[in-house]
């Protein structure tokens, strides 16, 4: 009971949502309970792992038994790793010699790979300290339009103190040239340092969203099962002009008539 309850305190302490569990190590021979000798693994195991993925072992003693089977069926889904990012591992021991198997469990904590997109980006770098704030304006504008996923600077000083620009460009392999191309053209560095780098990204999609302002963008994501949503920054300036309105007040008014929208839309 207390191996029950403990399980069970600690998936709601950890706020696991989900639990999988991989292929399970069953052993071989004969184990000896109250009701005489029995096949290994016990008749009551093998009915409860019916569904889960097993894989045989030299080892002739209950490795995995009812209880632990019991726990498996009601809260673990029999899966490959899933797709998800790792946070956190733990270790637990036991006292049986399984020879040559190491008679250990391995937990393994992350963030479900369900809510994210992964992939792989170059980071482009260069230092620039001869060029002027309305010549770097136009860059990060170019640079955007033209495939680039993110672009900041970061104010430096270099040598004999000038005041510089640090030129971070985040782009895709398939832009990765052509981004290059802009940086040389536009600007007087002589090189650049790049490195590929991988990324978590949260899965979004934009929908077009009408309000009593107008219809704009909306960009939607989803992150533990609540959605946060932004609508597009020009969308919102193109309708504050367009009504002579402050900026805050066609914020504060379409938020307000979005969030009601997708509550209804959830609620269907």
């Amino acid at each position: 009971v207390t191996d029950i309850v403990g399980y069970f305190m600690a998936l709601e302490s950890l706020n696991i949502d989900e639990v999988y569990v991989s292929s399970i190590p069953i052993g071989k021979g004969y184990i000896s309970c109250e009701h005489g000798l029995m096949p290994n693994p016990a008749f009551a195991t093998l009915e409860l792992l019916k569904g889960y993925n097993v894989y045989g072992t030299n080892i002739y003693v209950e490795n995995i038994t009812p209880t632990a089977a019991v726990l498996l069926k009601t809260s673990a889904k029999p899966s490959l790793v899933p797709n998800f990012v790792v946070e956190k591992s733990g270790y637990g021991m036991g006292n049986l010699n399984f020879n040559p198997y190491p008679n250990m469990v391995r937990i393994t904590m992350g963030l479900s790979g369900s809510e994210y997109g992964s992939d792989s980006v170059f980071l482009v770098e260069f230092n620039v300290d001869d060029a002027s704030g309305e010549l770097m304006g136009y860059l990060i504008e170019k640079l955007l339009k033209e495939g680039a996923l993110d672009v900041y600077f970061t104010p430096i000083f270099m040598k004999k103190n000038r005041p510089a620009f640090n030129v971070t460009v985040m782009v895709s392999s398939f832009n990765f040239k052509k981004i290059l191309d802009i940086i040389f053209a536009e600007t007087t560095t002589l090189g650049v340092r790049y490195s590929r780098t991988d990324r978590f990204i949260l899965k979004r999609e934009i929908k077009a969203f009408n309000t009593s302002l107008g219809s704009l963008r909306v960009k939607k994501t989803v992150i533990k099962g609540k959605i946060r949503f932004k609508p597009e920054y020009d969308d919102l300036i193109k309708i504050a002009r367009n009504r002579k309105m402050p900026l805050q007040e066609v914020i504060n008014k379409t938020n307000h008539e979005i969030s009601q929208k997708i509550e209804d839309e959830n609620k269907v």
